[in-house]
């Protein structure tokens, strides 16, 4: 790419600097936007897979019954589990201190 656009545009390739860093750029991108679909979108996908086949095997009531036990167990999760960034904060100032 940049021996590309180094020939298109006449200049020689270390002065071309400003166009590796958009290459670079845009692969970052690229793997920001890849990693976005692996955190988010997947997992997000198969809940609603999951949703459905549950839906079809449990009916409607099963179903709300199913995401009712989920939902109270992740807020107790959340109610019971202590706040990590907190913790972490509050070990980082001691061993600055």
């Amino acid at each position: 790419m940049v021996f590309f656009l180094s020939f298109l545009f006449g200049c020689p390739v270390n002065s071309c600097v400003q166009f590796r860093l958009i290459t670079t750029d845009i692969a970052k991108f690229c793997d920001a936007l890849a990693e976005l679909y692996g955190n988010i979108g997947k997992p997000l996908l198969d809940i609603y897979l999951f949703s459905i086949a549950l839906n079809r095997g449990l009916g409607a009531s099963g179903m709300g019954t199913l995401w009712w036990a989920y939902f109270a167990s992740a807020a107790l999760l959340r109610l019971f589990t202590p706040n990590f960034g907190k913790m972490r904060a509050q070990e980082a100032k001691l061993e600055v201190g």
